[in-house]
């Protein structure tokens, strides 16, 4: 099973946070910066942490470098990641 995610990504927040919809995509936060692919990195860890998954099982597969991304999710249903990250 595989969810794929539309986000939103905003680097240098002060914390790793989902802040909500933004039309079609998740808005998420992360506390580093965009530089040679920190934030990503942050984002990849941040999603595995919050949805208790390994980190592999989180990839980008478009936007490395741009704030539009769309993140793959394994092993999980879209609802299940929804609920894990909307509380």
């Amino acid at each position: 099973m595989i969810t794929k995610l539309h986000l939103k990504v905003i680097p240098n927040g002060t914390a790793c946070q989902v802040v909500g919809w933004l039309g079609d995509r998740l808005k998420v936060k992360v506390n580093v910066p965009a530089d040679k692919g920190k934030a990503n990195l942050a984002l990849r860890r941040f999603l595995a942490d919050t949805l208790t998954i390994p980190i592999e099982q989180v990839t980008i597969i478009s936007g490395l470098q741009s704030a539009y991304k769309i993140v793959q999710i394994q092993d999980l249903n879209h609802n299940e990641v929804i609920a894990k990250l909307l509380p």
